[in-house]
């Protein structure tokens, strides 16, 4: 992982991750090579949860919301990472911040937008594969 893939400025980096702002939104690279032992893909992704939840995640940090790309991750996750990305989502919604989440596979990104009054309240996903509209659900 390169800065000039993501740009922005550095704000956290360790070994399975790297932060950079983008302007006023976060991003969030996750790239694990594929023998990680699962302990050490644990510890990472809650000292990283730790780090979002404390620094991009609260209603009065300066940044607008978080990306999360997870395109070079794991295939699977544990219980330890499940419990870090339910509370990424739940400090999300809490703090009014929007949270994106891009994956692999079919669908290549997907958005969560807390439920703010007047504002998108579904999902949304495009598939630059098939070049489909974006779709919400």
């Amino acid at each position: 992982m390169g800065a000039s893939e993501i740009g922005g400025r550095e704000l956290f980096v360790d070994e399975l991750h790297e932060i950079r702002d983008l302007g006023r939104v976060v991003w969030c690279r996750v790239s694990v090579p594929e023998r990680t032992p699962p302990a050490s893909g644990a510890a990472a992704a809650r000292r990283v949860g730790d780090y979002l939840i404390s620094h991009v995640l609260q209603r009065r940090s300066p940044w607008l919301g978080l990306v999360l790309d997870v395109r070079r991750g794991p295939s699977v996750f544990g219980p330890i990472t499940r419990a870090v990305t339910v509370r990424l989502l739940e400090s999300a919604e809490q703090a009014h911040k929007p949270f994106a989440v891009l994956t692999a596979g079919n669908t290549t990104s997907t958005c969560s937008t807390p439920r703010w009054p007047g504002r998108m309240r579904r999902a949304t996903a495009w598939s630059p594969r098939t070049r489909s509209r974006p779709t919400t659900g």
